[in-house]
């Protein structure tokens, strides 16, 4: 009986891994200071979203990092990041997940004979990425070393996003016309993903952290062929916060305050960024994914 479910629950897998498959990236000029960017489908609206993409799900600020090279600064190489199931999705869902994921891998290694993609995971109105540590070396870990196993890991981050595309809307085509100089047809194609929340625990703020999760975010975005990565920034009226995003590439997005659930900026200022820019960048990053 238990074979006969297994066979079902990996012949299910098997048809439904479409659903990870990765949409083509087609490139695009945009007439902004000469740059390229990415462009390919249609908005995603996050759902309305009251709670900040600038803080987590208990209200907490996440640190404006600082953008000098501080000696403590960390890199992707010292950072493994993970993106988890959305936090409503079932154990059943998973496990399917999870099966899924494992037979993408087992296909591209042993069937198509190439290494898995670099990110791959399913198109969800959430999910989660987190960012571990190596735990701070000590006999426990020195013992496991001895033993050939891994370092435990530490999470010391949090990053709540969106991997899929939602239905065209004319906010997005009035931004992307405004802000990039796309022409109507290609405003009508745009791809867009969000960020909902951030979070850095605090013993690791000011340690580059958010810059890093911001680099990821919108590694994955575009491998999940995602144009661009919007947010809704909530610095309490400072424009400490809102300076920041500006500083790693986001623009401010007035036409999307209401789609985006922050009428009159009431939980905080909209923004947009393309994705796919400087991602020579991440030739270190690592991302486990489901």
């Amino acid at each position: 009986m238990m074979t006969a479910i297994s066979f079902l629950v990996i012949l299910s897998c098997i048809y439904s891994a479409d659903a990870f498959v990765q949409v083509k990236i087609a490139r695009i000029a945009l007439k902004n200071a000469g740059q390229n960017y990415h462009l390919q489908s249609v908005f995603t609206n996050a759902g309305n979203q009251k709670s900040s993409a600038a803080s987590d799900s208990v209200g907490k600020s996440p640190a404006v990092t600082s953008l000098s090279a501080a000696k403590e600064s960390l890199s992707h190489a010292d950072i493994t990041w993970k993106i988890r199931c959305p936090p409503e999705a079932s154990v059943w869902q998973k496990v399917y997940f999870r099966v899924a994921g494992r037979l993408l891998r087992w296909d591209y290694r042993f069937v198509k004979r190439t290494n898995p993609p670099a990110v791959l995971c399913p198109a969800t109105a959430q999910s989660i990425l987190e960012a571990h540590m190596p735990v701070i070396p000590d006999k426990a870990n020195k013992i496991r070393r001895l033993l050939g196993k891994r370092r435990k890991l530490q999470k010391i981050a949090r990053f709540g996003i969106t991997t899929e595309a939602g239905p065209a809307s004319p906010p997005i085509q009035e931004t992307l016309s405004e802000l990039y100089g796309l022409e109507p047809a290609y405003c009508a194609s745009a791809r867009c993903s969000a960020i909902i929340y951030m979070y850095v625990a605090p013993e690791y703020r000011e340690m580059n952290v958010g810059t890093l999760g911001l680099e990821a975010i919108k590694h994955i975005h575009e491998q999940q062929g995602m144009d661009f990565t919007v947010l809704v920034a909530d610095d309490d009226g400072s424009g400490k916060l809102v300076k920041w995003y500006q500083d790693h590439g986001f623009s401010t997005a007035p036409a999307l305050q209401t789609m985006l659930g922050s009428p009159d900026g009431q939980y905080g200022i909209t923004m947009i960024t393309p994705t796919g820019q400087d991602q020579n960048r991440l030739t270190d990053c690592t991302i486990q994914w489901w």
